[in-house]
């Protein structure tokens, strides 16, 4: 029951980030696929919807607005923090 919990919580915190499965018929494995459309860097903006960091500059434009892009790793250790007791390990699977 407890899997089923944190399943809905990541389903609302990270509504803009990823979209997420599960085995309603009792698998123990959840999967998750990144929203594509965060790929690409953007300019940064207060209350963007999604976790981000810095892009480093190619240039050093006194007009170039800082961009940023999607920040996979602090997301995944978030979804480990919040999954402490019912999280083994994450698997992440590389485009190949």
């Amino acid at each position: 029951m407890g899997t089923r919990f944190l399943f809905l919580d990541l389903q609302r915190i990270y509504v803009d980030t990823f979209k997420i499965f599960f085995d309603t018929y009792g698998g123990d494995r959840f999967g998750g696929v990144w929203d594509p459309t965060l790929k690409q860097p953007r300019p940064f903006r207060v209350l963007g919807r999604f976790s981000s960091i810095p892009v480093a500059k190619e240039s050093d434009k006194a007009k170039e607005k800082g961009l940023v892009t999607l920040n996979k790793k602090g997301i995944l250790g978030e979804i480990k923090r919040l999954g402490t007791v019912l999280i083994m390990c994450i698997t992440v699977q590389l485009k190949s």
